[in-house]
């Protein structure tokens, strides 16, 4: 966020929306970075907004931050009302994710900015041994009493029956219907499979160089393009 704050908005955006904001640590956050004079949010949960409304209070933000409930798949937004939407870990929750972005870009006022943190790798009916491979390998490879399990997982609560319900389809209707303007992908292709599965006092000890070893396994490959980053941040301008 504070590189966001310095390259995208150097003087507070006027009125910003936050879809899927949860406990509202980001519109917050916003607010304290100097991102935005103002927010709007909406989430699925009563009790998160709650909690959001609770938490703007207790930061001196209450009249600055507006919450509501609301079923972000059947979402309808007002013409060129926003100068910044944001999703942080929301979106690939969405069912409906063209409809709920042609509603973003039409909600955003000319030149008005998307901002996306967000999974955007296989949705969870789309996994098969490819997806995994290289972290499955990596994994195998490590020493014994580095894990804290004997097998890799996928690292999806799958019980959700929102969780990457349509994650896969993010990146293109993106790309389709803004002008991106950064693209940071920041990997999870190794390190969020294995990570997990390791025992982090024993890993704290070793002197083998395990864990520098994965970074650089999924730098490089995500360098030579033999995977795609499931996770990234994404600025664009409505198109």
């Amino acid at each position: 966020m504070e590189w966001f704050a310095q390259k995208f908005a150097p003087e507070p955006l006027p009125l910003g929306l936050s879809i899927g904001c949860g406990t509202g640590l980001l519109e917050r956050d916003a607010l304290a970075k100097g991102i935005c004079e103002r927010l709007a949010g909406v989430d699925f949960s009563a009790e998160a907004i709650a909690e959001a409304r609770r938490g703007a209070e207790e930061a001196g933000f209450a009249r600055r931050l507006e919450y509501r409930v609301g079923d972000i798949n059947a979402l309808h937004l007002p013409a060129e009302r926003f100068d910044i939407v944001f999703f942080h870990g929301s979106l690939h929750h969405v069912h409906q994710v063209e409809h709920v972005l042609g509603q973003v870009r039409a909600a955003l006022k000319p030149g008005g900015l998307l901002y996306l943190d967000e999974y955007m790798g296989p949705s969870r009916s789309e996994w098969t041994d490819a997806n995994w491979g290289f972290a499955r390998s990596a994994f195998d490879a490590l020493p014994p009493e580095l894990k804290n399990r004997p097998a890799l997982a996928i690292p999806l609560p799958m019980d959700d029956p929102s969780e990457s319900v349509r994650s896969s389809a993010i990146l293109p209707c993106v790309r389709r219907l803004f002008d991106v303007r950064e693209d940071r992908p920041y990997g999870g292709n190794i390190l969020w499979f294995v990570f997990p599965c390791l025992d982090v006092a024993r890993l704290r000890e070793d002197e083998t160089g395990a864990l520098s070893g994965l970074i650089s396994l999924e730098d490089h490959l995500l360098e030579k393009g033999w995977v795609e980053s499931y996770f990234r941040v994404l600025v664009a301008n409505r198109r």
